[in-house]
């Protein structure tokens, strides 16, 4: 097992993940520009949202510990080159233009708890 599939299973099977952002795409030409992975509790079952931005809609998938392992590693190796980890202890940014050999830096912890309700309340903002 390598460093990065080791970091996936930590961090989708140790419960501290946040949010998970995945950007800069290797081609041009894919549609998704970006895709978020987040936590969520569905009824008693903790599951992945998969966010997959595109230009004009944003699509969702809820997925499993091991099926979001899957996606990632998928994403990481076809369609993007760069993932930043936000959990709870720390800061994990992933540059991998070369998806064989990851460059994996990390940073203290900037976000805190996740909100883990499936269906959040909006947050209102008064200007």
């Amino acid at each position: 097992m390598n460093q990065l599939d080791k970091i996936f299973q930590d961090i989708f099977y140790g419960g501290d993940l946040v949010r998970m952002i995945l950007s800069a795409k290797r081609k041009k030409s894919h549609e998704c520009n970006k895709v978020v992975i987040r936590p969520v509790k569905i009824g008693l079952q903790l599951m992945f949202q998969v966010e997959y931005h595109y230009e004009k809609k944003v699509t969702h998938a809820n997925l499993e510990a091991a099926e979001a392992i899957v996606e990632a590693r998928r994403l990481l190796d076809e369609e993007f080159k760069q993932i930043n980890i936000f959990t709870a202890s720390e800061d994990i940014q992933v540059l991998a233009s070369k998806p064989s050999k990851p460059r994996i830096t990390t940073k203290p912890a900037t976000r805190g708890v996740p909100d883990l309700s499936h269906n959040r309340t909006k947050k209102i903002r008064y200007t």
